[in-house]
């Protein structure tokens, strides 16, 4: 890989930048910058007077498929799991289509990124109930007969 490739990689083209602002109705963003935490994706803080965002350029799965984990977060949210919605865009969807790339929007969640080697286990407990919670919460989404989430499920065996 070549160093103008890996920089092109962390770059928002101006013209998708343009689209995405338009979209998400973002308004002035007075500052974004490329994250270089992340293992699958393509992460940036954007900054604006009103707040701050997280923009993902999604490089890991298919759109459709992007679209189906996505819609599953409302309900995630509502069971009281600690998961941030995405933002919808002006034509109603949450993962917005610029050339070739496919773009979500998050409202920016505080804190650190830590490994999970480096978590204390007071943390690692935490963790672990609200993994069980998470667990039990998609049992009880996927069983929801005839709905969005229903294939989400039977899509993840």
């Amino acid at each position: 890989m070549t160093n103008a490739h890996v920089a092109s990689r962390h770059r928002i083209p101006s013209d998708d930048l343009a689209e995405l602002i338009k979209e998400f109705d973002l308004g002035d963003v007075v500052d974004r910058r490329h994250l270089a935490d992340g293992l699958m994706n393509v992460n940036w803080r954007l900054d604006k007077p009103r707040g701050t965002f997280a923009l993902k350029r999604v490089t890991d799965v298919p759109l459709d498929r992007l679209r189906r984990n996505l819609a599953v977060l409302p309900a995630l949210a509502e069971a009281g799991i600690p998961v941030i919605v995405p933002v919808v865009g002006s034509s109603g969807g949450v993962v917005v289509e610029v050339g070739e790339s496919g773009y979500c929007l998050f409202p920016w969640a505080r804190g650190a990124h830590v490994r999970g080697v480096d978590l204390p286990i007071a943390q690692v407990r935490r963790l672990g109930a609200v993994l069980a919670k998470l667990h039990l919460a998609l049992g009880r989404v996927c069983k929801v007969d005839g709905s969005l989430f229903r294939l989400w499920c039977v899509g993840m065996n």
